[in-house]
Parts: C-alpha cells; sequence; structure tokens
C-alpha cells in the first residue's frame, strides 16, 4: 500500500479524505471477465458501516485488520477517526497501540480493559442519542458541525470497534458482555459508531448480529461448503497465500499489505509498522484518539476529594461516592433530586459497608444537619465509628430499636403528606422536590433485618412510603447479600424500590444467584473488593469504584 498523498508531516491530514469520507482503499480485485485488476475500497459511510471478516485461522484475518487499521491513519486524521481494538488473535494490533488514532488495543488477558472498550462504546452511543434528541441533528449533521470547529476535536468522530476473533470473546466472556457486542451493532450506525468482527466461521456469527452487519468478506475456509458468497469460488481460494478472498461480487480479492513505503525484504512487519506508527505520532500535533482509562484497584477518600474539589464540587449535585470508568472522574450519587432510593447488592467482603461509611461521610461532608439526617439500621454494629454523628437522629442494632426509629420516622412523613394535601393543584400535579430536612435511612446486611416472615419485617411500616419519597424528602438504602436474592420478590419493603426502578449498585456476587438482578445487569464475582456496577434506569451500567474510608 502506498500513501499517495505523501510522507507523513505536519499538514499530511489537512487536505479531505481522497477516497470521500470514511472510505478506504484494501487492496485488488480480480475481474476476469476484463482481463483487468482494480483498487478495491470499504466505504463505511452508509449501509456498508459494520464488516464482518470470516476466514480460517491463518486466512490473513489480522493481516487484514493491519491494513484496515493503516488505511484509515494514511486517508483519515486522528480528529475524524478513532479506533478500539480488542486483538484475541496473534496480537499484531497491539504494534499500533502508540498511534494517534488508536483509543486501545486489548489483548486476551486484559478482560477488564475489554470490558471497558464495550461499555465506553455503548456509552458514546447514549450520549450522542441525548445529544442529537436535544440539538435535533443526525450524524451526518454532527460530522459537518465537527469540521466546522463547533465541537471539541477531543470528542469522537466516527468510532470504530474491530474485534479480532468473535468466537473466543463469545466463550471466554459473560453473555452480558458479548451481548453488547449485538446492541452496538444494533444501535451504532445511526450515532457513529462502527463495528469490525473477524470468526474462522460463518456460524460464529450469529444470525442476529449478520442481519445488522452490511459489508462482509470471506478469506479461504477450511469448509468452502460454509462459504456465504460462492461455494465453488471459496474451493479455488489458494492456502498459500494470505489475505486471499471473495468479495460480495463473488470476485477474488487480494488484501495490500499494510506497509506505506517501500520496505527491505528482510524486515520483520511489525518493524515497518512500528517505524510507521513513530511517524504518524509525531507528525500529529492534535488530540490524539481518547484513551480508554484504567480504574485503580484502590482509591482513598482524600484521592476522591481531591478530584471532586479540582472538579468544583458546588457545580454537582449529590454526594461522591468514588471514581467511574469513563473519566475516572467522581461519580456522584443524588437520590435528593433524582430517584429516592437505592439498593446495594454484593456477597461477604464485597464493600457494601465501606461504600455505607464513604456515602455518610460525604453527605456530613456537603450537608448541614438542618438539611440532612440519617437513621442506621447495622445488627452487626459494623458502623458505630459514625453513629455519634450529629447527623443521626437514630442508630439501631435491634428489631425494638429499629421499631423505634421507624414508628418516629412515619409519624414524621404521614405528617409531611397531611400537610402537601393542602398544595393548590397545579403543585400536586408537578411535584417537586422536598425543599427542607431530608431524612435517609441506611440499612446495612438487610438479609438480617428482613426475616424469613415477611410479614415479621420491622421496615413494613415505610413501604407505603417509598413512592412518595422524592416529594416528602424520605430516602431509604438496603445493602443486602445476593445470595438469596430470589426471596427479595416476597419482602415488599425491597420489592417495593425495585419496582420503582431506581438506581442500584451491583457489587461482587454469585452470576447465577443474581442473573439480571436489576436493570438487565448481572453479577459477577470476579470484581475486586469495591468495585460495582452502577445501574440506572436509561442508561449503560457503569464501574465505579467505591473510596475507601477507613472506620
Amino acid at each position: 500500500m502506498r500513501c499517495g498523498r505523501g510522507d507523513l508531516d505536519g499538514t499530511f491530514w489537512d487536505a479531505s479524505a481522497p477516497f470521500g469520507p470514511l472510505c478506504i482503499p484494501l487492496g485488488i480485485i480480480d475481474k476476469p471477465e476484463g482481463q483487468i485488476q482494480e483498487p478495491v475500497t470499504l466505504d463505511f459511510s452508509g449501509v456498508g458501516g459494520h464488516l464482518v471478516i470470516v476466514g480460517a485461522p491463518g486466512s490473513g484475518k489480522s493481516i487484514l485488520l493491519g491494513t484496515i487499521i493503516t488505511s484509515f491513519m494514511v486517508t483519515h486524521s486522528p480528529r475524524d477517526v478513532q479506533l478500539y481494538c480488542i486483538d484475541l488473535g496473534g496480537g499484531l494490533l497491539r504494534v499500533f497501540e502508540d498511534a494517534p488514532h488508536i483509543g486501545a488495543v486489548c489483548a486476551t488477558a486484559e478482560r477488564d480493559k475489554i470490558r471497558r472498550v464495550l461499555r465506553r462504546m455503548q456509552q458514546i452511543i447514549k450520549e450522542r442519542e441525548l445529544l442529537f434528541l436535544e440539538r435535533r441533528i443526525d450524524m451526518a449533521t454532527y460530522r459537518q458541525l465537527r469540521q466546522r470547529g463547533e465541537f471539541s476535536d477531543e470528542d469522537f468522530g466516527d468510532v470504530f470497534l474491530i474485534i479480532d476473533k468473535l468466537g473466543q470473546l463469545q466463550s471466554d466472556f459473560e453473555a452480558i458482555d458479548t451481548e453488547i457486542v449485538g446492541d452496538i451493532i444494533a444501535k451504532g450506525l445511526n450515532y457513529g459508531v462502527h463495528v469490525i468482527l473477524t470468526a474462522n466461521r460463518w456460524m460464529e456469527v450469529r444470525p442476529a448480529l449478520r442481519s445488522n452487519i452490511g459489508a462482509r468478506l470471506e478469506l479461504r475456509l477450511n469448509d468452502p461448503a460454509e462459504s456465504e458468497i460462492d461455494r465453488k469460488q471459496a474451493a479455488t481460494i489458494s492456502e498459500n497465500v494470505p489475505g486471499r478472498g471473495l468479495h460480495p461480487l463473488r470476485l477474488q480479492f487480494q488484501v495490500a499489505w499494510p506497509v506505506v513505503k517501500n520496505a527491505l525484504p528482510d524486515v520483520p512487519l511489525q518493524q515497518v509498522l512500528t517505524a510507521f506508527v513513530q511517524r504518524a505520532r509525531s507528525a500529529w500535533k492534535g488530540s490524539i484518539a481518547p484513551q480508554i482509562p484504567v480504574l485503580p484497584l484502590q482509591v482513598t477518600w482524600e484521592q476522591l476529594w481531591q478530584k471532586v474539589l479540582a472538579g468544583g464540587i458546588d457545580q454537582q449535585a449529590g454526594v461522591p461516592i468514588g471514581l467511574e470508568e469513563f473519566r475516572l472522574g467522581p461519580m456522584y450519587i443524588d437520590l435528593m433530586q433524582d430517584d429516592p432510593h437505592l439498593l446495594i447488592l454484593g456477597d461477604k467482603e464485597c464493600g457494601k459497608t465501606t461504600l455505607l461509611r464513604t456515602w455518610i461521610r460525604g453527605i456530613k461532608q456537603r450537608y448541614t444537619c438542618d438539611k440532612v439526617q440519617f437513621a442506621l439500621i447495622d445488627y452487626h454494629r459494623t458502623l458505630l465509628d459514625v453513629a455519634k454523628s450529629g447527623h443521626v437522629f437514630a442508630y439501631a442494632f435491634t428489631p425494638e430499636k429499629v421499631k423505634e426509629c421507624v414508628d418516629h420516622l412515619k409519624a414524621i412523613l404521614e405528617k409531611r403528606i397531611e400537610e402537601s394535601m393542602a398544595l393548590p393543584m397545579e403543585q400536586l400535579r408537578h411535584p417537586q422536590p422536598w425543599p427542607d430536612l431530608h431524612y435517609f435511612v441506611f440499612v446495612d446486611d438487610y438479609e438480617t433485618v428482613a426475616t424469613a416472615n415477611p410479614r415479621e419485617n420491622p421496615l413494613n411500616p415505610l413501604e407505603g412510603l417509598l413512592q412518595s419519597g422524592r416529594e416528602i424528602g424520605f430516602h431509604l438504602v438496603l445493602a443486602r447479600r445476593i445470595i438469596g436474592f430470589g426471596l427479595t420478590n416476597l419482602d415488599p419493603t425491597f420489592r417495593g424500590i425495585k419496582n420503582m426502578e431506581g438506581p442500584g449498585l451491583i457489587m461482587r456476587g454469585d452470576p447465577i444467584e443474581g442473573r439480571e438482578v436489576l436493570h438487565k445487569q448481572t453479577a459477577s464475582n470476579t470484581l475486586p473488593n469495591g468495585r460495582g456496577y452502577l445501574v440506572r434506569r436509561g442508561y449503560p451500567a457503569t464501574l465505579v469504584q467505591v473510596a475507601l474510608t477507613e472506620p
């Protein structure tokens, strides 16, 4: 492959894409009827915005991906195209990791990073869905506005998710992760998110995925009878020529070697590509593709608040509880303005109590006692260190104490409901968050409070107040194990919060026991301590590392 536009220098990407927007050269196609060979290109700007490449091991799939990446690098700037690679094949894509167009290259062992890449693609789609609705634009208009400078160069352009060996992704990762790929393919093209997949056999690409992929290339197959393009032509593909394959036009093509300048025959390909990537990195002076950050295994309270203060805490509502995965910025939970209640789910030693302690400390940091007070229901007495706070109006560690606390709080809240009934009809029609003192009830180890007999749960008197929580300043936070989660359907208090479809944090737990516990998110037993999926209605799950607050 030759660049055709001169060597890489500081002005190389100033010109428009030579083959057209999102069009790249791929190789040579053979047309025997006319006895000619012509360049073949890929056009990702329309219905062919997703691509699947199928070929037997050793047929040249990774080389083809390398050619696609190289083609994008010499025809489109890092401002216009960003690529994110999941390399479960031979590792060739790793050589592109430092290129300005590349946001991430993940290997098989980097399971957490792979999940973050997939979720980041989902997040881009969701963010653009809201942006396009607000601005009343589509992807074509968005591209034009970016070219005119109305969006920052640091924003994403057209984003490509490249997965080498889809079959391995489907076999090695939980179903919920691989289902994300289908979701990205189904929704992505309307929002400039493209997917390029490779597979050893067509049967590895499920029909639901295939139906949404408009572009297909087929390299040599071990069994030509499995060809989806032309079985007779597939049988003629040579085993000794990697990168030779069938185009949907039922013509043979040859992938170009991913080399921009002539290279010496004895120089390994990886060395040639490394030099090319270094030239591209030094030539590009603008913003590079946004990187996929890595959540630390531990975040201290002090580290969290350094980021909170740096970002301006007055600009945020709610309480910071930890760092979120996409920008490594503080994650805030605001039950006073948004959904009023929250569920925390996770098995033993996963960090539920640490989360409660961090949240309580954040409340004390942000709100005075006349704005927020809370009750602690703590049968195991693990939160004794915060029990003497001026914000605590009750600390209960026995059923009798819980009943006393609940009766007291219920009387206050029912009085608020009675007073609200005297409001004008217009205010009742459009209820607002409670303007005065808010009451939080934090329950640790909820499974010990909710007894085997649901009717004996001492929190049941509050169940009838859950729906009005936002308007009367009442917030219930329940932390319980995922083991035995199926029994929660019998518990009116827990079921009441779950049916409100409010937010939740799903920490480490048995994935079989807790499959799709909240908002279609399953539990995972591989999460480190203090990490969980924050799930909210209408948003993809977000990984959060809860800040560690020592007793």
